[in-house]
């Protein structure tokens, strides 16, 4: 798979287990796994968490993978330790016991909290884009994921997530959608 030939469905591979075959000069690729973190979308090159023992909670360390170095990457399915399953927000593992799904009137909410959150960027005049599976792109480059938490917005450029961070904490709290801010 060539992850970068349509760089507008990276977003579905983020967080997810990935294996990348990296380039070492040698005859044969080493491959290495982890989950992807972030693209850079100028240079292509990739970010990825790796963990040291699958009962770790939270990354070991992060490998950062010029384009140069990579020769092919591929979602992976078994996985071993250095990676896990993960949800959009990159931080609850499928094996922990918020990752249960949520009763209906919390995905209620959450879908309410993430309309209240365009509907706010759109009233200003921001361009707003839904992508599915409740994830939305403001003004072009900063990705809003579910729960539509302060945490959940993620941008490779951090003046414009600074910016769009800062109208979010002016956001007015309704009574029966909080910002979670």
């Amino acid at each position: 798979m060539d992850l970068f030939k349509d760089m507008d469905h990276v977003s579905k591979y983020l967080g997810r287990p990935i294996e990348v075959e990296l380039d070492t000069g040698k005859r044969r690729s080493e491959p290495i796994s982890g989950n992807l973190v972030t693209v850079d979308p100028v240079t292509e090159g990739i970010i990825i968490a790796r963990f040291k023992h699958i009962s770790d909670a939270e990354p070991t360390w992060f490998d950062v993978i010029p384009r140069t170095a990579i020769v092919n990457i591929s979602l992976k399915h078994n996985f071993d330790d250095t990676c896990r399953e993960y949800f959009a927000d990159f931080g609850m593992s499928s094996t922990s016991e918020q990752s249960s799904p949520p009763d209906v009137e919390r995905q209620e909410i959450i879908r309410k909290r993430g309309e209240m959150y365009a509907d706010y960027f759109r009233s200003h005049h921001i361009e707003v884009e839904e992508l599915g599976d409740g994830v939305y792109v403001v003004c072009g480059n900063v990705k809003l994921l579910p729960p539509y938490k302060k945490d959940c917005f993620h941008c490779d450029m951090p003046l414009i997530l600074n910016r769009i961070l800062r109208m979010v904490e002016r956001i007015p709290i309704q009574d029966d959608i909080q910002p979670l801010y």
